[in-house]
């Protein structure tokens, strides 16, 4: 507001003198190779939802002074953005057992955040890096021993998955669940006559991730085998980097006897999936 010496009104900057507008520009550098940018997006301020698809978009509401925090977000079937809080669907109950297990194969979800202080008789200008916020994590496993040709299917859940993520924050929520992994053979490539299986996961929390399953073979001769593996180590860094997809490879040594449980060792990071 500026005051001359023989106006008797005050002269304002915008025509919105008590109150403030929002602008925000869109920058998408944060994603992963390959994965496409939405379509549109959700800026969520002050208990109000918008929807655009500009990378340039001004809130069409005016907005009162005071501190904000301005959350945005694409559309993802199965994740449920509110109050900052992105979290991931869980899984039926009818495909998965007891327990907490969330959607494994989410769509790709991107964020970004302003939390700032607004001034009336202003027109705000932000300028937003989307992040990525899902990550793609692989697992192939390599078979060895006397049974391996005789592996029907592998099933498995890892857990110590992180259900929620906090946009603010940037950090994930405390609500530890699992997600199932199922494994299929790979019939080509480098990597022909493994078995690998990929998901989807905005995160991971807790103190460890364990991956445990069973192997089925074919006519169940021999008897199932249950399956083991402590990726908590391989996994420590998830979190971050989220744009780009992680692959680890590791030997299973198959018992050809019941009563035995198969640990997966050796893991390794792999720079092409081979699936």
């Amino acid at each position: 507001i500026i005051y001359g010496c023989d106006v008797k009104d005050p002269i304002y900057n915008t025509n919105h003198p008590e109150q403030a507008k929002i602008k925000v520009i869109i920058g998408w550098k944060d994603i992963g190779e390959g994965i496409p940018k939405p379509t549109s997006y959700i800026v969520e301020a002050d208990g109000h939802h918008y929807e655009t698809s500009s990378d340039t978009y001004t809130l069409p509401d005016l907005f009162d002074p005071g501190n904000y925090s301005v959350w945005l977000y694409n559309k993802v079937e199965e994740i449920e953005v509110k109050d900052g809080i992105a979290t991931v669907k869980s899984l039926p109950a009818k495909e998965r057992s007891s327990g907490n297990y969330i959607q494994p194969m989410p769509d790709w979800l991107f964020t970004g955040k302003v939390q700032t202080s607004i001034l009336a008789d202003t027109d705000h200008s932000f300028d937003i890096s989307m992040q990525q916020q899902i990550r793609q994590l692989t697992l192939i496993v390599k078979p060895e021993g006397s049974a391996t040709d005789k592996i029907e299917h592998i099933t498995a859940s890892l857990s110590g998955i992180a259900a929620s993520w906090d946009i603010n924050t940037n950090a994930p929520v405390s609500n530890e669940s699992s997600v199932t992994m199922n494994f299929t053979r790979i019939t080509e490539g480098e990597n022909a006559g493994s078995w690998a299986t990929t998901v989807h996961l905005i995160g991971v929390t807790g103190t460890s991730q364990k991956l445990n399953g069973t192997i089925h073979y074919a006519g169940n001769t021999p008897q199932d085998t249950p399956l083991e593996s402590d990726l908590t180590e391989k996994l420590a860094a998830f979190n971050t980097d989220k744009k780009t997809p992680l692959t680890l490879g590791g030997q299973v040594e198959v018992p050809s006897e019941a009563g035995f449980t198969a640990t997966i060792r050796n893991w390794k990071e792999m720079y092409s999936s081979g699936t």
